[in-house]
Order: structure tokens, then C-alpha cells, then sequence
């Protein structure tokens, strides 16, 4: 009885592919694999940059001064099966401030491509998804997912991706393509594509099973943050023993289709793929969904299932305020004359800097005479032992420094003892994280008169 079931679903599967010969259903956004190399436009601080789905890698030049940005990016979604009774399963949203590696010149933009909705083996056209969606055959494909990484794919290509190698910084998964069927009588309905963004999941989805006995569809399983492997595969069944490729880094699990039963999901693109779905001769399984990930260090991350089906990746350079100090004395000086030190602050990031303190460590052998400072008020500590009149420590306190302004603190001191002398200044602000150039050192060769 089976048996007969089967035969009966290939008669059906010969006249679709006959009529699909002449009326050719259309790909998916994810049916064209390009992989020219774009460039957007440079970005302007604080402006942000759209990219959407070219079948290419795009380009995004970081802003001079920027060492994070807010990416918001949007996976694609899994592609319909031939005859489906189910969708494709939906994208990740994702959105995260990130922190870029020291040096960053430029990020590199996947927008994954949206998974074929008929595969190769029906018609001779299928085609993976951009970025990591699974080959379907009469299924729908995986979706590619939306990542923002360092190194460019042409350096480090996705089928060469490790853990040891991976620049992702963003990733938002593709969802799982959905099972096809021949007909409502031929075969049961096919498994719906897994969703990108369940937050109460752990990992990409695994591939829905295929059945010999049930006409509904496994569907694909959701993928959600991170994981340490791809989805599995769906099983075959003992008539269709045609399992699902399970998913790995990057890449979604594809189809193995079995003669005249080939119309399980693909898995959907990810952080880790998803399982492609296993074949059955009365249903096949959808394919899972990939997972999504943002790197250690984010802050404002959310994750949620996409509700737009149009992928994207979204680019906001993060102003932060920087502080740079330079300090200068004469090279000489002459015993029992005085001196100054010229301390300069200035504010190399994009927003003011608060609490903002410049403070100067003065040569124990130097007399202290007086500060004075563009800005704010300052004070000197006399040191906690005898002479208390000579060395000691400045300390200004600034205030709210402004993007690209500077403040000079100018002192004065006498020196009484020959030898090279010198002090040891920084400025510091609440809001800066500290860097080698918020320190600065000026020596003086003081000679006997």
C-alpha cells in the first residue's frame, strides 16, 4: 500500500516538472549568488548606514576617532517548498553595540539572501542563499543570515571559517526553508521553516524528520543565541532514507533528496546553521532555523523574531569622548631659577568628556611657586613628608571638556638641585576609558649656577 503511495507521488512529481517547464515559478532574493565585492558610501559620525541585499559583500569604512558601533541586523527568511502547506520560517533581529578590535578601519557587511522557494532538482535552478542558507532541492531554502565581521570573506571565505578564525561581530540567523509536496493527496503537508530569534532557545534548530505513515510535516526547529554546533539533520525514513545535512559554522544544513522524494526545508544560515530536513514518502521535515550571536562586550543587545521578511544590516558609529595629554619644560634650567611645566588636555573623541582632571606628580628637588589653567580650578597636595614646600602633586579639576576643545594648565616651579629632574602628569574624565596618551612626562637638565 505504501509502495503504491509512492509510485503515485513520482507520476505527480513527472507532470509538475513537465508543467514547470513552461511556467517557471520565480526564485527568491537568495536564488542569485553574486559575490562582487560593494562599497557604501563613506559613513559620517553619528549617521547611520543602511545596507540591504545585494548577493555580495558590502563595505562600511569606520569613522576617524569611532572604537564601537550599534549594529541592528536583520536575517533572512527561509524559502517556500514546491506545493507548500507551510512557510518558510522567518529571520533574526538582532541589535547590539559593539566594541571594534584596536586599529578597525574598516567592517565588512553580509545581508543575507532570502531562501530559493523551488529547488534545483525540480527544475535545474536552485541555488543556495547568500551567506550560509542551505541547498534545497524541491523545498524551500534556507535563509542566508546578516552579519557584520573584520575580515573580509574574500580573506577568510565561509567554507574556511573556525572559531579560531571568526571576525563575526553581529550575527542574525536566516530562518529554515519549508517542506514541499507533490499534492494534498500525493504527500501530507510539508514542515514549516524553523524561526531565526526564539529567544527561549539556545543554538540553531535541528531539521524536522521525514515520515512514511504521517501527513503533516515535522517542522524545522527555531534557532536562537550562540551554540557550539550546528543543527542536526532530520531523519530519513526506512522508504525516503535520505537524511538532512546537519548545519556547521556559518552554514546551513542542505538537502540530500532521495529518487522521486526531494522536498524537504534546507537549514537556514547562522552563527551555526540550521539542520536541513529529512525526506519521508508522505511528508518531509522543514529545515531549522541557524542561531545568532553578537561578540563578548556587547551591551543593549535584544534578539527577537523578525516580523519585516526583508533582510538588512543597520551601522551607527558610537561618538565617545578620548583624551589625549601632551607636557612640555625647557630642556635646561638653572639652579635657584624658576621654570614651567605646560600641560595641554585635549578631547579627540566626538562628545564631551566629564569629570575631566588633570593632575601633575611635580620633582621632589623643585620648589612649588604657582598653577594657573584655561579652565577649572586647581589645587596642589603638599607630600606627606618634610620639606613640604617642595614637590607634591597639581591637580586641576576641568569639568566638562568638549568635543575637540583643550585645556592648558601652566606650572611654575624653582629649581634647587642640579640633575635631570622631570614630572609625570594624566588627565582623566568619568566617562574615558584610559589609553597610553592620557599619560605625559617632561625631563629638565638643571644646572648649577
Amino acid at each position: 500500500m505504501t509502495r503504491s503511495r509512492r509510485t503515485t507521488g513520482v507520476r505527480r512529481r513527472g507532470r509538475l516538472l513537465a508543467y514547470l517547464a513552461v511556467a517557471v515559478l520565480p526564485l527568491g532574493a537568495g536564488g542569485l549568488a553574486a559575490q562582487a565585492l560593494v562599497t557604501a558610501p563613506a559613513a559620517q559620525a553619528a549617521t547611520t548606514t543602511m545596507f540591504t541585499y545585494t548577493g555580495g559583500e558590502q563595505t562600511y569604512p569606520v569613522p576617524a576617532g569611532v572604537t564601537a558601533v550599534t549594529i541592528t541586523a536583520v536575517g533572512a527568511p527561509g524559502g517556500n517548498g514546491l506545493l507548500p502547506s507551510a512557510a518558510g520560517g522567518t529571520g533574526a533581529a538582532v541589535t547590539a553595540t559593539v566594541p571594534l578590535p584596536p586599529g578597525t578601519t574598516a567592517l565588512y557587511v553580509e545581508v543575507g539572501g532570502t531562501g530559493a522557494s523551488l529547488g534545483h532538482g525540480c527544475a535545474g535552478f536552485g541555488q543556495a542563499a547568500f551567506n550560509g542558507g542551505g541547498l534545497p532541492d524541491c523545498g524551500g531554502g534556507g535563509g542566508g543570515a546578516s552579519d557584520v565581521r573584520t575580515t573580509s570573506i574574500t580573506a577568510v571565505p565561509d567554507s574556511a571559517l573556525t572559531t579560531a578564525n571568526d571576525s563575526r561581530l553581529v550575527v542574525a540567523a536566516g530562518g529554515g526553508g519549508s517542506a514541499g509536496a507533490t499534492s494534498a493527496e500525493a504527500f501530507g503537508g510539508g514542515g514549516p521553516g524553523g524561526r531565526g530569534g526564539d529567544s527561549s532557545v539556545t543554538g540553531p534548530g535541528n531539521g524536522g524528520a521525514g515520515s512514511d505513515t504521517d501527513l503533516v510535516g515535522v517542522p524545522g526547529g527555531n534557532g536562537g543565541l550562540g551554540g557550539t554546533a550546528g543543527g542536526a539533520g532530520g531523519a530519513g525514513t526506512s522508504e525516503a532514507p535520505c537524511s538532512g545535512d546537519s548545519g556547521s559554522l556559518g552554514q546551513g544544513g542542505s538537502v540530500t533528496p532521495c529518487p522521486g522524494v526531494a522536498f524537504a526545508g534546507a537549514g537556514g544560515g547562522g552563527y551555526y546553521g540550521g539542520g536541513g530536513g529529512g525526506e519521508g514518502t508522505d511528508s518531509a521535515g522543514g529545515g531549522g532555523a541557524g542561531s545568532s550571536f553578537w561578540v563578548s562586550g556587547a551591551t543593549g543587545t535584544s534578539m527577537s523574531e523578525d516580523t519585516t521578511g526583508t533582510p538588512e544590516v543597520q551601522i551607527t558609529p558610537v561618538t565617545t569622548a578620548d583624551l589625549a595629554l601632551s607636557d612640555s619644560a625647557p630642556a635646561t634650567a638653572v639652579s635657584g631659577n624658576s621654570y614651567s611645566y605646560t600641560l595641554t588636555a585635549t578631547n579627540t573623541g566626538g562628545t564631551d568628556a566629564t569629570g575631566t582632571l588633570v593632575t601633575d606628580t611635580l620633582p621632589d628637588s623643585t620648589h612649588y611657586d604657582s598653577v594657573t589653567t584655561s579652565q577649572g580650578t586647581c589645587a596642589r597636595t603638599p607630600p606627606s613628608t618634610p620639606p613640604k614646600t617642595k614637590g607634591g602633586t597639581v591637580t586641576c579639576a576641568v569639568g566638562s571638556l568638549a568635543a575637540g576643545a583643550s585645556v592648558t594648565v601652566t606650572i611654575t616651579v624653582t629649581a634647587t638641585t642640579p640633575g635631570a629632574v622631570s614630572d609625570n602628569a594624566k588627565v582623566t574624565a568619568s566617562n574615558v576609558t584610559p589609553d597610553s596618551d592620557d599619560t605625559a612626562s617632561a625631563s629638565t637638565t638643571v644646572q648649577g649656577t
